[in-house]
């Protein structure tokens, strides 16, 4: 049986470990009044995400309206957008020197996520265990933050998707689909919405293909000739018919699937 006396070596061994652990990791410098970007929310124009082991995404706005560039042109849910530029106006919690420190420690070798928004960029790594708080990598020094946006940043893409199938200001040219949807006029691909969005599993039958092209809709900042070069194409694949309608997004591989009503908005076409 343990002595009283060897309890109280081992208990103050433990405290004077995690004295010594917070110790290390306590701020050189406070800079609580400081903010991670100095980029300002209404600058903000061009945002970029890199996660190991998932496609990078590329939001940029355009006439006040943020969309999804990459990997491919969708349109994106615009308050989740402004959730994640809340991280502009976060202030820094603790600032360390980097010198002499094992970055892997901190989940910064290599960060798990990148973001850069304009031409700043933050790497994020793992958490603080006593303060739960964000390290955070930018030019060569490591920081803290709240935790707000990590959730939005690690997510799927569906998390910043909007449940519109096209982006309000592109407009269909040209569809290559099955009879039944090649009736469908051009001017409803542009109004339908989903009633839900989800991730392809790649376990999806699909039934068919359908290739919309899409331009912007002209604008006086928008001619012709710059129109014509941003033309895309967008694959869909048919996953279901009946009881709902379900259409994969297979460059983004997620599904929209879309109710009896948005089925009678096709002009009851669809069976």
């Amino acid at each position: 049986m343990l002595s009283v006396r060897l309890w109280v070596n081992l208990l103050l061994l433990v405290v004077g470990a995690a004295l010594a652990y917070i110790i290390w990791y306590q701020p050189q410098q406070k800079a609580a009044t400081q903010r991670l970007f100095h980029t300002a929310g209404y600058q903000a124009n061009d945002i970029y995400i890199q996660r190991t082991g998932k496609k990078d995404i590329r939001l940029r706005k355009e006439h006040d309206k943020w969309r999804l560039t990459e990997p491919a042109i969708a349109a994106v849910n615009q308050d989740r957008v402004k959730h994640l530029l809340t991280i502009l106006q976060e202030p820094i919690i603790a600032t360390y020197d980097p010198a002499g420190k094992d970055l892997s420690a901190f989940g910064l070798n290599p960060g798990k996520i990148k973001l850069t928004i304009n031409a700043e960029e933050a790497t994020f790594g793992s958490t603080n265990p006593v303060t739960l708080n964000r390290y955070i990598l930018k030019n060569n020094k490591i920081y803290t933050i709240r935790e707000i946006v990590y959730g939005v940043l690690g997510t799927s893409i569906t998390a910043i998707l909007a449940h519109r199938l096209l982006p309000e200001d592109y407009k269909v040219v040209k569809v290559d689909a099955p009879e039944l949807f090649a009736k469908i006029p051009f001017y409803l691909w542009n109004q339908i919405e989903a009633s839900g969005l989800a991730d392809m599993t790649g376990k999806e039958t699909i039934i068919a293909k359908i290739q919309l092209s899409i331009q912007p809709i002209a604008s006086e900042s928008n001619d012709l000739v710059l129109e014509s070069q941003r033309s895309q194409q967008i694959e869909l694949g048919i996953l279901a018919l009946k009881p709902q309608l379900v259409l994969g997004r297979l460059d983004l591989n997620v599904k929209y699937t879309f109710n009896r009503e948005v089925m009678k908005t096709l002009g009851g076409l669809l069976p």
